[in-house]
């Protein structure tokens, strides 16, 4: 069967879930598609299993303007082969927290990859790729085994640079790696707190909010 018809398939499935509430809830949130059928994630990622992994599909359907097929692509994607080039093309086409959340949940922070993306997206000017950047070393930075050797001063210096965005998910983004990051050590602790109060000092609410949120749940 062809990638086509495949997705073809795959897309009838997709409205036997149709969520009017669901679709409802997620416009008043400001989480827009071109399509969009309310169906849950549980509901995309069952589906998933019969397909995963598959990269190919996973891209032919990341090309669609459909909810649905942009999440499932991130269930059914081959995390340990999936380029550095693809990573970054769906990174950048990112429009909301969502898409963010799912694929550094389901696919990015499985990737031998990850560490190198997050700290090359932390420089993009795109909102939800940097958002993107913070998230994914979230996930990283909560993983047991094997990120001693990674550089988490890193993501603490640019939280600096970035906190007075007026982005709400970037900002929400930035209290949560460094919160990961200062709950790895307690140098990394230290060294989060110091900056946190650096942060706090910027005529920013972001940054104001950023201080708080992180100071008040590390300094403890």
């Amino acid at each position: 069967m062809t990638i086509e018809k495949q997705y073809k398939a795959i897309r009838k499935r997709f409205r036997t879930k149709e969520n009017g509430p669901a679709m409802d809830s997620m416009k008043r949130l400001g989480i827009h598609y071109g399509k969009n059928h309310g169906a849950s994630v549980r509901e995309l990622q069952q589906m998933a299993k019969e397909y995963s992994p598959n990269q190919e599909l996973a891209n032919y359907m990341w090309q669609q303007d459909v909810r649905e097929a942009k999440l499932m692509a991130m269930y059914i994607a081959d995390s340990q082969n999936m380029t550095s080039i693809e990573m970054d093309n769906w990174v950048h086409e990112f429009t909301n927290g969502e898409l963010v959340e799912q694929a550094c949940m389901q696919l990015f922070d499985k990737s031998p990859l990850a560490y190198q993306k997050s700290v090359q997206w932390l420089v993009d000017a795109h909102e939800f790729t940097q958002t993107t950047a913070y998230v994914l070393a979230s996930r990283i930075a909560l993983q047991p085994n094997g990120q001693q050797a990674f550089d988490w001063e890193i993501f603490i210096e640019h939280a600096v640079l970035d906190a007075s965005t007026d982005s709400v998910f970037l900002k929400k983004a930035i209290a949560r790696a460094l919160l990961a990051i200062g709950n790895r050590n307690q140098q990394l602790k230290q060294k989060v707190l110091a900056q946190v109060k650096v942060i706090g000092q910027k005529d920013s609410l972001s940054a104001k909010w950023i201080e708080n949120e992180v100071g008040s749940l590390l300094d403890f």
